[in-house]
């Protein structure tokens, strides 16, 4: 007796299979049984999306050559039509979508273009998906007989289409037949939290709390209702804590590789501009140049221009750009030469071997296997362009390329070890699991909003509810969670679906450091005497920073937090560098400035801002990121004021100077302060010194410094006086890099 079990994806269908080796359930995922059904028949065939693109994209230049379009010719320059078309003729290979029921004006044109992609695909022995349904159904009886299928089961299936339910019923036909449908309901633990970093944060540190209980990872399931939103908090939290899971796989248009080739890709298909240099030179994410920190300064330093010439007259006195421009012209000059897509997938292949995998950039073994695995990943999507004769133009290519450098996935790293699942809700059907977070499920993202697609005139059927009711039914601890603002602090309601749950089990709980567990002291009033004590503590036992001064006298309850409590703000993901860091970034470019000139003549402010160019530079190579431009144009103006309005007796001396335990008596209490001064401008005459604080942002108001608001240089004046008692402070002034003025 064997059974057959059809289940919604493989993992679970693995999973299955590892609980059965001896071969008396078979359990399959829909497309994983049709290719067991088409290798049993022995059928000849091919996989392969980039052709399926291309095929439709053939269909329809064509047909825009032969002027046969009518219905779709005003859209025919939309780039995301033959994206449209391509998900239609799917639809329609597995039953989803039937010609007939499309409007009537377009029926005609789209089954021309359909039979056309059927054709073409046919002629490169290819079978999209609903092809292969369709010819699995003639070999599906006899392959039941010869695995002696006596029963037939489905699990979690969701919105099937029509020619998968075609395959089940005739397997089923005859047999014993069983569909899971869920008939309990588990509890439910609803959990509501500030935001959606305090969500991801709260169940990161649950599922840690699991494995510190010896609960193996696959047993867990953290799954999304907006995985667009959440997977990049998911990411960073998931991997601070070390949690083991698999990160989704990146897109061959997302890592570097592809990059390169979208950079060169844009370059070639207009007058080059200072943008485009800059991203094909961009250092780990263009292409391996062996361009130094003085090219690359030239570079930055160089006037928004367009077009080669022009270029060559900025950059052509280096010693290394000449080369990679004359590339680059060579490159774009060959594309003149191209008419077809053969011609050009011959191109870019061309391009490509120039710069053999050894000489990208590759600091570690992980990143060298992704450069080798995207090697592979492009070249197959050549491979297969190049089996076109189609004529095309440049910019059609651009935007076929574009398309398939988008959809085209690197596989999964292969890990040896145990890992939870993270993905979409729909991923735990047909699996057991013993735990189940589902985060996110607020009011329009669950249940998703349907739209009615406007070429099928379809609105397709919401299955969220009849998902939750198998969530419900799987026997495991779930745990449902969102969040009652989202990270712009709009307000956001529960999903209706929570409607008979919320009023009992919903528990709002603060997010929380993944060091220290939220919570509060006394009854959490800056009057009760617990809090009080503890923030006297906090002041008395170790020194205090001027800026934690200066966050008491703003704000006592943000000291409390950030100093008692050790709350943190919810970080912010962006691939930009933060302000604290580009702050750090230009005290560290000042101080190297000003250690470089502390003596001898000033340099020229032409001189002095090349400097500053080539230590930006510098500072990027440190940081791994880019500094802005607006930031890099605020650096050269300021340092061209301050070479033009430095006192000439005077001379920047101390730079990014610490002190320690500098001791103030307030009220017979003696509170210890450290602290690290940006500048001191000292006249060797009569050692009468300026003392100098920069900011990178707008500098105080004179009546918040006159009020005590903050206490920077009051503080610095003491601790001058204290650690240089030679010097005579005659002054003391923030000093704004933004806006290039003084406030004393």
């Amino acid at each position: 007796m064997v059974e057959l079990l059809i289940l919604p994806q493989q993992r679970a269908a693995t999973r299955w299979q590892q609980r059965y080796p001896d071969g008396t359930l078979l359990p399959f995922s829909l497309p994983g049984w049709v290719s067991e059904l088409l290798k049993f028949q022995g059928t000849a065939y091919r996989e392969n999306t980039t052709l399926e693109v291309l095929a439709v994209h053939q269909g329809l230049w064509q047909a825009q050559l032969q002027r046969e379009l009518r219905y779709f010719e005003p859209l025919a320059e939309f780039a995301g039509l033959a994206q449209d078309l391509h998900w239609l003729y799917q639809q329609i290979g597995l039953g989803a979508v039937a010609i007939a029921d499309l409007p009537s004006e377009a029926q005609s044109e789209v089954n021309q273009l359909y039979q056309a992609y059927l054709e073409q695909l046919q002629g490169w022995k290819v079978l999209d998906g609903g092809s292969q349904a369709q010819a699995a159904l003639d070999v599906v009886d006899a392959w039941c007989a010869e695995k002696k299928i006596t029963s037939v089961r489905t699990m979690g299936l969701l919105n099937v289409p029509q020619r998968y339910q075609e395959l089940i019923l005739r397997a089923a036909a005859g047999r014993r037949f069983k569909e899971d449908v869920p008939t309990t309901k588990a509890s439910v633990n609803v959990m509501a939290y500030a935001s959606p970093t305090a969500e991801v944060e709260a169940i990161a540190m649950q599922v840690q709390q699991l494995l510190a209980r010896d609960v193996s990872p696959n047993q867990i399931a953290v799954v999304l209702a907006d995985s667009g939103g959440y997977m990049p908090l998911v990411q960073q939290m998931f991997q601070r804590l070390n949690l083991p899971w698999q990160p989704p796989s990146p897109s061959l248009a997302a890592v570097p590789l592809g990059k390169a080739v979208t950079a060169l890709l844009d370059a070639v298909s207009a007058e080059i501009t200072k943008q485009h240099w800059q991203r094909l030179a961009a250092p780990g994410w263009g292409w391996p140049w062996k361009l130094d920190g003085n090219s690359l300064r030239l570079l930055r330093l160089a006037p928004a221009v367009k077009g080669l010439p022009r270029w060559r007259g900025y950059l052509g006195e280096d010693e290394r750009w000449p080369a990679y421009m004359e590339q680059v012209a060579t490159w774009s000059a060959a594309t003149e030469r191209c008419s077809t897509v053969q011609d050009y997938a011959r191109w870019l292949r061309d391009v490509i071997s120039q710069y053999l995998p050894d000489t990208w950039y590759s600091p570690n073994e992980e990143n060298w296997a992704q450069l080798l695995q995207s090697w592979d990943l492009l070249h197959g999507v050549l491979d297969g362009l190049e089996s076109s004769l189609q004529t095309a133009d440049w910019m059609q290519f651009r935007h076929l390329m574009g398309l398939l450098l988008d959809s085209q996935r690197l596989g999964r790293r292969r890990q040896f070890r145990q890992t939870m699942l993270v993905g979409s809700l729909e991923q735990v059907l047909g699996m057991e699991y013993a735990y189940i977070f589902a985060l996110g499920l607020t009011e329009g993202t669950f249940p998703r909003r349907q739209s009615q697609h406007w070429l099928a005139g379809t609105r397709p059927d919401s299955m969220d509810e009849e998902l939750w009711q198998h969530l419900q039914g799987i026997d495991a601890k779930l745990v449902v969670s969102y969040p009652l603002e989202d990270r712009d602090g709009r307000s956001l309601l529960p999903s209706p679906l929570l409607d008979g749950h919320r009023a009992r089990n919903v528990r709002l709980q603060p997010g929380y450091s993944n060091s220290v567990p939220s919570g509060t002291i006394g009854n959490g009033v800056l009057t009760d005497p617990q809090v009080v004590a503890a923030i006297r503590s906090q002041l008395l036992q170790r020194p205090q920073s001027v800026s934690r001064l200066n966050s008491y006298l703003a704000c006592p309850y943000q000291y409390y937090c950030q100093q008692v409590l050790r709350l943190s703000e919810d970080e912010e993901i962006s691939e930009d560098l933060t302000p604290l860091a580009e702050g750090t970034a230009v005290h560290s470019i000042l101080q190297r400035f000003w250690e470089t000139f502390a003596s001898g003549p000033l340099p020229t402010v032409a001189d002095a801002q090349q400097w500053v160019g080539t230590a930006a530079t510098d500072e990027e190579v440190r940081l791994g990121k880019p500094l802005s431009k607006q930031l890099l144009r605020r650096l050269t103006q300021f340092i061209r004021w301050d070479l033009e309005t430095l006192p000439e007796q005077y001379r920047p001396s101390f730079l990014e100077e610490t002190f320690q335990e500098l001791s103030i008596d307030v009220d017979g209490v003696l509170i210890k302060l450290q602290g690290k001064i940006d500048r001191i401008d000292v006249n060797r005459q009569d050692m009468t010194c300026v003392i100098l604080d920069y900011k990178t942002g707008r500098n105080p108001q004179p009546r918040e410094i006159r009020d005590g608001v903050h206490l920077q240089l009051p503080v610095y004046f003491l601790a001058t006086r204290a650690l240089w008692p030679q010097l005579r402070p005659v002054g003391t002034s923030f000093y704004s890099v933004r806006e290039r003025k003084k406030a004393v």
